[in-house]
């Protein structure tokens, strides 16, 4: 055993560190646009610029110096304002960066329409994108048990819903639970339980799969497809806490109905958030629909069901 110390002794006090000065070329600035949209809301555009990928905390700078327009099936549409807002980022010491936002003041995207994106600004390679903005898919049939189950000494209550998927297309959505908290300031997601293989299509392609229980999968505001009921209308069971409905709490069940694009733009993003922390994890590329640069473009749209007490 002394020897073996000795030896671990001897290889650390002759072990040396070799720098290696690598040569990373810095890579031309590129567009960068953040624009999901939905029926739901106005016009809303983020424009900004990268940076050096390596050595700054903050490689995208929002910028206004830009020149958005957007076609609606080929016809342009005007009044584009330009926004301000303050953005903080987190940590110890959060700094504020300003976000300039390219916005259509009281024009909503309608559904089935067919939008042209092209973006120009000085110095920099001109973009493009074109989405389609998605019709909603309403929850029917829904109802509501309380306290079907018990659990980690917690009663947890039954939904059972239907989806009634359009046929002949690809569809993704999103399943949320969000209360309206009274002690909360602002909605929050809930995570809820259920063992339907269609919700946990994709549960097992992130870094860290959710937990099993008595109840199904623990899922937090799960994507999935209409892969395996295209075209059919199909139930859904899932169970979340009795509590919320104790209290003086809202809670609705929530379907998000997005493009393709917008879709896996939004799962790369979470994946990740999955890995960004797992030095052994491969790195995750987020997907981008910009022609020329960086960001999205897409639609999604959202059908909500408040689940009375």
């Amino acid at each position: 055993m002394k020897r073996i110390i000795a030896i671990l002794v001897l290889f650390q006090a002759f072990s040396c560190t070799k720098v290696i000065d690598l040569n990373i070329p810095n890579e031309a600035p590129k567009l960068v646009v953040n624009a999901p949209f939905t029926p739901d809301s106005s016009w809303k555009i983020l424009v900004g610029k990268s940076g050096p990928s390596v050595g700054v905390v903050t490689p995208v700078s929002s910028i206004s110096n830009a020149s958005v327009s957007l076609k609606a099936n080929g016809t342009p549409l005007s009044g584009w304002v330009i926004e301000k807002e303050l953005s903080f980022g987190g940590g110890w010491n959060p700094t504020a960066d300003t976000l300039f936002f390219f916005t259509l003041p009281g024009q909503k995207p309608s559904a089935g329409t067919v939008y042209q994106l092209d973006i120009t600004a000085p110095n920099i390679e001109a973009v493009s994108a074109t989405a389609q903005c998605v019709t909603p898919v309403s929850l029917n049939n829904i109802v509501r048990t309380d306290s079907t189950a018990f659990m980690d000494q917690d009663y947890f209550n039954e939904c059972t819903f239907q989806i009634s998927d359009p046929a002949g297309s690809n569809d993704y959505y999103q399943l949320q639970l969000i209360v309206n908290d009274s002690f909360v300031p602002f909605p929050i997601s809930q995570s809820f339980y259920s063992n339907d293989l269609i919700i946990n299509e994709f549960t097992d392609k992130g870094a860290f799969g959710p937990n099993k229980t008595s109840l199904g999968f623990n899922l937090d505001q799960p994507f999935f497809s209409d892969a395996f009921f295209d075209g059919q209308t199909r139930s859904f069971k899932i169970h979340y806490p009795s509590f919320y409905h104790l209290t003086s709490s809202q809670v609705s069940l929530v379907l998000v109905r997005y493009s393709k694009v917008l879709f896996t733009h939004e799962r790369s993003l979470r994946m990740q958030e999955e890995v960004g922390n797992n030095p052994f994890s491969e790195p995750v590329r987020i997907i981008s629909n910009i022609q020329g640069g960086l960001g999205v473009f897409g639609s999604k749209a959202t059908s909500s069901h408040e689940l009375v007490k």
